[in-house]
């Protein structure tokens, strides 16, 4: 992982937290909220599709990808927590 990929994954994790917040509609956790769960996603996505050595797709879509999912992830674990 470079800074790079970093840089990558915390704007499009910045895009694909909201999008996953609204994905959810039982969950409401505001702008900032989908921000800092979808940054969190993009890091956790990337570094695990690098760990695991997952090329779904090429470029730039891979890295949009891994943070969809890691968002959604995210979101899922956060969701749970809430509710126990």
């Amino acid at each position: 992982m470079n800074l790079n990929d970093l840089i990558i994954w915390i704007v499009v994790g910045a895009v694909t937290g909201v999008l996953s917040n609204s994905l959810l509609s039982g969950m409401r956790i505001g702008l900032l909220g989908a921000v800092l769960i979808g940054v969190l996603g993009a890091v956790l996505g990337g570094w695990i599709f690098n760990l695991l050595d997952v090329n779904a797709l090429i470029g730039v879509a891979n890295e949009i990808l891994a943070s969809f999912l890691g968002a959604l992830f995210c979101l899922l674990v956060f969701s749970i927590l809430q509710r126990a």
